[in-house]
């Protein structure tokens, strides 16, 4: 079928969308394919001319998803949109056709999840996305085997994310596809049109929860029948993502009945018994550890993402699969260093955020926040960093707050209580826990040591010796010296303490003294007496005999000569 029909302004255009779109009375069912395949081809002929626009191209495909033909025929129009989308092979067609595809199935999800209408169709997606183009503009716009993969990925990303698919729908998402994805997140980061990026960014994301799913072992257990990912146990549920809890054992010969009865066991490729095999088959990330120096885009515009997400189904369900590729890397040995440190904080910022801010209805997403938090803080670089953890502390203390008037969920106590657990570096840099442990070759403790240490009795102390200890110990070596009666205990084996050689004492001789300072100094005609402190005259001697070590300087009390004026007591000591 040719298209004849020609205009010259926008206001024919839109004339002849009403006309075509004008189904007549008693029309057979070949007048009624060939209205909905002329409304494709028309808009095809035109639509860089008349819808350059992502708001024109709504309009007119509002225009014909309102009409009497979907109104009355759905169901044979759905068919006949899904057998062209798939056997068509004009790029301008095919645009129209995803686009109509693509509009109709947010209008009517059913049409996602039905996994017959896409068994066939998947596979033309993936290579419409996976399609290497030249970006050269023509007339402003870049070409049609460009613009055309956003409506493509869209379409993969709403049927990826409801539907689970099997072993054989995701084999055509193989290790160069997903390698494909990463590089056109990275290429298309500096576009105008953003719109690309980010389709293909949710189309990672979808894929992950994917391969996610394939690689459950517990799948096995449900026997055959297919489900929506919505079903499947995720991060939003009671259970942390790990395949299997590790006290939970499934007997052989029953995994291998359900394996031969699903055809979705370790022979397909997929299933793992131990979540780190998980890990192993999932191919996104696997691709994205090989990319870790050469895909920074995508980390940054996740995060992007996230803080950009509102609270809508569709940002809802995005910010969940996000947390989940979240979860991995942050769980991961070898990409749990892969965002920035300043991204970790701007990704830490938007977890305290929707912690506040999610209603009570989104309590699963909550939860799958709270599980995200704890590997955030402590796997990745801000187990180091004391960046905003009072207002985590808060933030987390006030989701279980105020029991006794409102009811606390028995899931989110126990989260929280598992993220206030101070991180062990931080907690280590606070603790005694940086004590180097005791080595196994040893029989010694710190209790033991500490235990074997005598305990000396409290002395009194002066302002020489309050804050030296050596001093104390010193001056009480040498008054039990000096007194005859005193028996110093010693074991055979106990070293003999060398004292040091004590200040010479000063000289008799002197009895007056000149000293000057800085700020003020005695006069040399002054004239002072040096008078011994009592007791203390021919002791000192005596200590200096004794080898006393680390004694102090003598301490002696100065008086100025007698004179008629009142005489001045003052205190010096001997360096």
């Amino acid at each position: 079928m040719d298209v004849y029909i020609r205009v010259h302004s926008a206001e024919q255009f839109w004339s002849e969308i009403d006309g075509i779109i004008r189904v007549p009375d008693g029309a057979t069912l070949v007048e009624l394919d060939n209205t909905l395949r002329m409304f494709v081809m028309f808009c095809a002929a035109y639509h860089d001319k008349y819808l350059p626009s992502q708001t024109e191209m709504f309009n007119v495909i509002s225009l014909m998803l309102d009409c009497d033909l979907f109104t009355y025929y759905y169901e044979r129009m759905v068919g006949i949109m899904m057998t062209d989308a798939q056997e068509n092979t004009n790029p301008h067609e095919l645009y129209i056709l995803y686009h109509l595809i693509l509009y109709y199935g947010h209008r009517h999800p059913s049409l996602f999840r039905s996994h017959r209408k896409w068994r066939k169709l998947l596979p033309t997606l993936g290579e419409v996305v996976g399609l290497e183009v030249e970006e050269t503009f023509v007339l402003g716009l870049p070409p049609i085997e460009s613009r055309i993969r956003l409506p493509a990925t869209n379409l993969m990303y709403e049927v990826c994310r409801v539907q689970k698919l099997s072993a054989e729908e995701l084999a055509i998402f193989d290790d160069a596809f997903i390698d494909h994805l990463f590089e056109m997140v990275e290429t298309t980061r500096d576009q105008q049109d953003e719109r690309l990026n980010y389709a293909v960014i949710k189309l990672i994301v979808a894929l992950n929860e994917q391969f996610m799913v394939a690689t459950l072992p517990s799948k096995a257990l449900k026997g055959p029948g297919s489900e929506s990912i919505a079903r499947v146990p995720s991060l939003g549920d009671d259970q942390i993502p790990d395949p299997l809890p590790a006290k939970t054992t499934i007997p052989e010969r029953v995994r291998n009945h359900f394996r031969s009865h699903t055809g979705s066991g370790t022979s397909n490729g997929y299933g793992a018994d131990h979540p780190e095999d998980a890990k192993k088959l999932n191919r996104v990330l696997m691709v994205l550890m090989r990319r870790l120096g050469s895909s920074k885009t995508f980390g940054e515009n996740v995060i992007f993402m996230l803080n950009r997400a509102e609270n809508t189904p569709e940002d809802l369900c995005m910010q969940l699969l996000i947390l989940k590729i979240l979860y991995l890397l942050f769980t991961t040995p070898g990409t749990q260093e892969y965002f920035f440190t300043n991204d970790l904080r701007v990704l830490l910022d938007v977890f305290i955020r929707e912690l506040v801010d999610l209603p009570d209805e989104c309590e699963a997403l909550r939860h799958t926040y709270l599980r995200v938090l704890y590997p955030l803080l402590n796997h990745t670089q801000l187990k180091n960093d004391t960046y905003k953890r009072p207002q985590i502390k808060l933030v987390l203390r006030s989701l279980v707050s105020q029991g006794h008037i409102r009811d606390v969920n028995a899931t989110t106590a126990r989260l929280v209580e598992r993220c206030l657990e101070e991180p062990r570096s931080i907690e280590r840099s606070h603790s005694a826990e940086n004590l180097r442990p005791e080595s196994a070759s040893s029989s010694l403790s710190l209790e033991a040591v500490a235990a074997a240490l005598p305990r000396t009795k409290p002395s009194a102390t002066s302002v020489y010796t309050s804050r030296d200890p050596v001093r104390v110990s010193s001056l009480l070596d040498v008054s039990q010296s000096l007194n005859p009666d005193h028996e110093h205990p010693r074991s055979a084996d106990m070293p003999v303490m060398k004292r040091r050689k004590p200040p010479a004492p000063p000289s008799k001789k002197s009895s007056t003294l000149s000293t000057s300072t800085e700020s003020g100094s005695w006069s040399d005609d002054t004239e002072r007496s040096v008078t011994p402190v009592p007791g203390g005259g021919n002791e000192g001697g005596e200590l200096v005999a004794a080898g006393a070590k680390g004694v102090p300087a003598p301490v002696v009390e100065v008086h100025p000569a007698e004179s008629e004026e009142e005489t001045l007591p003052g205190w010096i000591t001997f360096d």
